[in-house]
């Protein structure tokens, strides 16, 4: 049985199957905007970087059968090319006529502005006797043509949203970077099925771990098959190995956060969900180990492919 202190670096490109933002634009003096409706978000790939720092202990209960568990840190970065269309349709007037017109705060908007405008007109003794003519004539004004002063009222903010957004995004399309920077902590197990003839051996490595992450609700869960052939020499008073392989890592996934967790966009407040899954999740291997004595190994494995990984252990067998 050993133990053995594990680093390993990974660089990917991973497919971005679906990402949503859900939530709301909130603007001074604007309506709530549904985020779903105002923006439509498109992507197709991340390019992904992790490294792992783990501890893995194992045991061979039997010459063909190694078990053994891991616990160590993850912290990796994804970013992700977006384009992003504005969608901006104005408030259908109809449908919200009925709200618009019984906004406390729509009358009280113009009762104050009335009172303002008039303010220095009126001696102070007389104020608050004019004020009370003000609201009850105001409150019957809307009550009468309440319909035409919500019609007017939602054109105005449709025409402002739709000006403002036409003078920033003057396509309604602009591009950006999707980055999530995250750390946490990975556990997990998995087997090893060995056999051999002389100096030639062959292997199936199989693990499954879980990854706890800081800016994403839930676990991430991670698959990875292995299988390998090598061959057993001896150099001076060392045991050596190499081998070659393939590695085959399941990284379907779906990450779910605080947009605000990503980036600080005023008066965007909501999640994110991001859908991705590996474009190449087989890729070959080449590995090497060296028994320095006894106790003593170290072993490196690097891929050949698409994905790029180095992997480096110190181990101490008892």
């Amino acid at each position: 049985y050993g133990i053995n202190f594990i680093y390993v670096d990974m660089k990917q490109d991973v497919n971005i199957n679906s990402l949503e933002l859900n939530g709301e634009l909130n603007l001074k003096g604007l309506p709530p905007i549904k985020l779903d409706k105002f923006i439509t978000i498109k992507a197709d790939v991340a390019e992904s970087t992790n490294t792992n720092n783990l501890v893995r202990a194992d045991i061979w209960l039997f010459p063909f059968l190694n078990v053994y568990g891991v616990i160590g840190k993850t912290k990796g970065k994804s970013v992700a090319k977006i384009e992003s269309t504005l969608n901006f349709k104005p408030r259908p007037i109809k449908d919200n006529i009925g709200n618009f017109i019984n906004d406390e705060k729509f009358k009280e908007t113009i009762k104050n502005g009335v009172k303002e405008v008039i303010k220095d007109e009126i001696p102070i003794l007389l104020r608050p006797h004019i004020n009370k003519l003000i609201d009850s004539a105001i409150e019957k004004i809307i009550k009468n043509k309440g319909e035409d002063i919500a019609i007017a009222g939602e054109k105005i903010i449709n025409n402002l949203v739709a000006s403002i957004i036409d003078k920033n995004f003057p396509n309604h399309k602009f591009n950006t970077d999707f980055t999530l920077d995250y750390e946490g902590f990975t556990y997990g197990g998995g087997m090893v099925l060995a056999g051999g003839y002389k100096n030639i051996f062959s292997l199936v490595d199989i693990n499954y771990t879980r990854t706890r992450l800081d800016i994403i609700e839930g676990e991430i869960a991670a698959l990875v098959i292995s299988p390998k052939i090598g061959f057993n020499f001896n150099i001076r008073n060392t045991k050596n190995s190499i081998w070659i392989g393939s590695m085959y890592q399941d990284i379907t996934q779906t990450l779910k956060g605080n947009i605000s967790d990503v980036f600080s966009i005023p008066g965007i407040d909501g999640k994110f969900k991001v859908s991705e899954s590996s474009s190449s999740p087989w890729n070959s291997v080449l590995g090497f180990r060296s028994e320095i004595n006894q106790n003593i190994e170290l072993t490196t494995e690097i891929s050949l492919n698409k994905k790029k990984t180095f992997m480096f252990a110190v181990g101490y067998r008892f």
